[in-house]
């Protein structure tokens, strides 16, 4: 995702005189979601995971149900993207 990411935000896709304007706002768009998703949440959820199996007990313990939880807010983000540009 990384490499598709930075593959779809080179200078050759923004200098483009090719693809219309609303076609590179549709990548760029998506490119900082992809962006966004990497940086953020998956690092977010690693740590959670990290809590999770280490049985971290400080401030309270993570459960599965937090894990899937983060995930389902995380998946509607995403969905939310996917469906709002088709």
């Amino acid at each position: 995702m990384a490499d598709y990411s930075e593959k779809w935000s080179s200078e050759e896709i923004k200098e483009s005189a090719i693809i219309p304007e609303n076609i590179k706002e549709d990548i760029q768009s998506a490119v900082g979601h992809a962006q966004l998703l990497l940086e953020s949440k998956l690092p977010q959820f690693a740590e959670l995971m990290y809590f999770y199996l280490s049985r971290h007990q400080d401030p309270a313990p993570v459960l599965p149900c937090d894990l899937e939880g983060y995930w389902a807010v995380a998946e509607i983000s995403v969905c939310a993207f996917v469906f709002q540009n088709q």
